[in-house]
């Protein structure tokens, strides 16, 4: 479970160095806005140009603080549901002061606001900034008649920072897996290192597949003369105990044989490969995602592969994080196998081949 103090998948002094442009960008545009109305928009009611410099300078202070304090919060979620509903209403408000020929301004504003609270949590405190303001600025104008112009331009730029949250959020997904995933290749990396044991590497590489990528089915095959045994085979829920078929026809033979990675995103279409035919094992379904990578070294020859019974189920990243744990397989299996010869070299006479009195 991802602690409050790594929200969104990055750490702390990350999200610090992603918000600080947008922090930057939001004092400099608060201060442009508010010095642009007063010298070429100035309010005729003085009480307004205080307001106005009260604004420019308290949401100055505030989006300095805001950077500041965020880092010290215990509780992310909280400080950012309490930035939202102040840049919210303060933004809106901000619709009373500032003219309609410099409303863009505003939307400025909007925009870096929901972008800065977009990268430092999730996307509701960003659709509430959003929302509110937007809220809050229709109603003022609704009460001053704007031409229906006007508000096609207001939706269209509405609709515009709704679709820069959801391009951040994407990028924040995109970037969490694949942090997600070389932690899991690099922690699988340091435990295979740590043992000798062929039974424990295969368990280890069973937890390393149930943690890096959803699929229905996977196993691991390793070559025994014209048989292919499955010393890890899961199927939708179930383990198979000893299984062995037959390389000849087969996907994961021709992996093995061509020493190549092998990507069928969509299995409803002809497999053109030659002497090559879909072989169900497990489960009496057909998959419709398959992919496999060879386990290559000196002492092993093998493949790796994952299959799902729904159509275009992986992508190339999928495909390079397997090919990545066959790398680290290879060796590792290679390591056991030299380990057990040294073992059995020590309790053989040198001369007679036989085993040792001890």
């Amino acid at each position: 479970m991802k602690s409050d103090n790594q929200q969104g998948g990055f750490k702390p002094q990350e999200n610090l160095i992603s918000i600080l442009p947008s922090v930057v960008a939001g004092i400099l545009m608060l201060l442009i806005t508010t010095l642009t109305i007063l010298f070429n928009y100035p309010p005729q009611n003085p009480a307004s140009i205080i307001a106005l410099i009260l604004y420019g300078f308290l949401g100055s202070i505030y989006l300095l603080f805001y950077y500041l304090l965020f880092d010290a919060s215990l509780n992310k979620t909280r400080f950012s549901w309490i930035n939202a509903v102040t840049s919210g209403i303060s933004l809106g408000g901000l619709s009373i002061l500032i003219p309609e020929e410099i409303d863009y301004l505003l939307y400025m504003l909007v925009f870096i606001s929901s972008m800065s609270a977009s990268l430092m949590s999730t996307r509701a405190p960003s659709y509430f900034i959003v929302i509110s303001s937007n809220f809050i600025h229709f109603a003022v104008h609704m009460v001053n008649h704007s031409p229906s112009q006007d508000w096609i331009i207001h939706f269209g730029l509405t609709i515009a920072e709704l679709m820069a949250i959801e391009t951040i959020q994407q990028l924040k997904n995109i970037a969490r897996k694949q942090i997600n995933r070389l932690e899991i290749v690099n922690e699988f990396s340091k435990q295979i290192v740590a043992t000798l044991d062929t039974k424990k590497i295969f368990n280890l590489l069973n937890i390393a597949f149930q943690n890096a990528i959803a699929a229905d089915s996977y196993y691991i095959g390793i070559v025994n003369g014209d048989l292919i045994h499955l010393e890890v085979f899961y199927d939708e829920g179930e383990y198979f105990q000893d299984i062995r078929l037959k390389r000849q026809g087969t996907l994961s033979n021709w992996v093995i044989t061509h020493q190549q990675e092998l990507f069928l995103p969509d299995l409803r279409k002809p497999i053109e490969l030659e002497d090559v035919d879909t072989v169900i094992i497990g489960k009496e379904k057909t998959p419709l995602s398959w992919m496999g990578v060879p386990i290559r070294g000196l002492h092993v020859d093998g493949v790796m592969a994952i299959s799902s019974y729904h159509a275009n189920a992986f992508d190339r990243s999928d495909l390079e994080l397997l090919s990545n744990i066959a790398q680290r397989a290879a060796l590792a299996l290679d390591n056991t196998y030299q380990h057990a010869l040294v073992e059995e070299q020590t309790r053989l006479d040198s001369l007679t081949r036989v085993y040792n009195h001890g």
